[in-house]
């Protein structure tokens, strides 16, 4: 089963969930439902193209989303390598081509006093990437409370080249193997 299949049958566990918990009075299956979590990991570029509204009630109203896990940065890349026809077209917006995209890596504001103990440093956004100057935390934070969706920052961590050459510092945290050599892991262990 691929990914949009699977995530096509999964739309519909959460009215069967809630279905089954709905018992009279009060019981065990309540706080059972209270605690579920319906969450969804998302790229804030989705979120611009389709729109904050049309996106949050879409993701609402067809999963039962309770909690929206947001990248705030992107040291993967995006999807170059993706087709076209593999994203989400039954979304009503048509998708863009990744290809044809220049994303920033940061889609929030950094701030720098944060940072003033550590060598590590995100670029700063370049101004003719699409979305520039926007923060996907400011402009999701409201939309989300009003819907009860629980906001959750995911950083898309970095491998390979593209952090190495985008990230002033990361080389120095990167990982050494059994032998002395770097790669371009970072060692989680590392005191940066």
């Amino acid at each position: 089963m691929n990914r949009r299949d699977f995530l096509g049958h999964a739309a519909g566990w959460p009215a069967v969930a809630a279905a089954g918990a709905q018992t009279p009075g009060a019981g065990p299956n309540d706080a059972k439902r209270e605690s579920l979590f319906a969450a969804v990991q998302i790229g804030p570029h989705t979120v611009y193209d389709e729109g904050v509204d049309r996106c949050l009630d879409l993701l609402k109203e067809t999963v039962g989303l309770n909690a929206l896990l947001v990248y705030s940065h992107r040291y993967q890349g995006y999807g170059q390598s993706r087709k076209l026809s593999d994203l989400a077209t039954d979304h009503g917006v048509t998708p863009k081509d990744p290809k044809a995209r220049r994303l920033p890596l940061s889609f929030v504001r950094s701030h720098d006093e944060y940072y003033r103990n550590t060598f590590l440093r995100h670029p700063k956004p370049d101004p003719e990437c699409e979305y520039a100057g926007r923060d996907i935390l400011e402009t999701l934070a409201e939309p989300c409370k009003k819907r009860g969706i629980q906001l959750i920052v995911r950083i898309q961590e970095g491998y390979g080249r593209e952090p190495l050459e985008a990230i002033a510092g990361w080389g120095a945290v990167s990982s050494i193997d059994a032998a002395g050599r770097r790669n371009l892991q970072p060692c989680w262990n590392h005191p940066a």
